[in-house]
């Protein structure tokens, strides 16, 4: 991802300094959400970002005023 960024960041300054954006078809290679999605999800899992502890970051914002989450708290589940 940080190579795509990278790239990205490339593409956008020559866009600003050659031409106007408009003229350069500038577009990122990312992969798709659900690969996203996965690579953090078990990066988190790998980390130790478990069920119990999303669960109490989840009524810690709860507790420091994010009340409509709530309800959300105890249906939350890592796997």
């Amino acid at each position: 991802m940080m190579q795509a960024a990278k790239g990205a960041a490339a593409c956008a300054m020559k866009c600003g300094k050659e031409h106007p954006c408009y003229k350069i078809l500038c577009s990122l290679a990312l992969p798709s959400d659900n690969d996203i999605v996965a690579t953090v999800k078990k990066c988190a899992i790998d980390a130790g970002f478990t069920t119990p502890v999303a669960k109490e970051i989840c009524v810690c914002l709860v507790n420091a005023g994010l009340k409509q989450i709530s309800t959300f708290c105890p249906r939350l589940i890592i796997e």
